[in-house]
């Protein structure tokens, strides 16, 4: 059960940074609103990659 929810956590990151470099680049589908709300979720959703992705390759261990 640990590994399912490790890999959903991987894919709603990947879901949510790819949203927001988006969002930077095209302005779709918040008009680049704001920037730096653009810039924290893009790093906040890869920390959160990094640390979902290091946690399912520890299940194995």
């Amino acid at each position: 059960m640990a590994k399912k929810l490790c890999l959903a956590s991987v894919i709603i990151c990947l879901l949510v940074c790819i949203l927001f470099i988006v969002d930077v680049s095209c302005g779709i589908p918040f008009s680049r609103a704001n920037w730096i709300m653009d810039a924290v979720m893009i790093v906040s959703s890869l920390t959160i990659l990094v640390l979902s992705w290091l946690t399912f390759r520890e299940q194995d261990k």
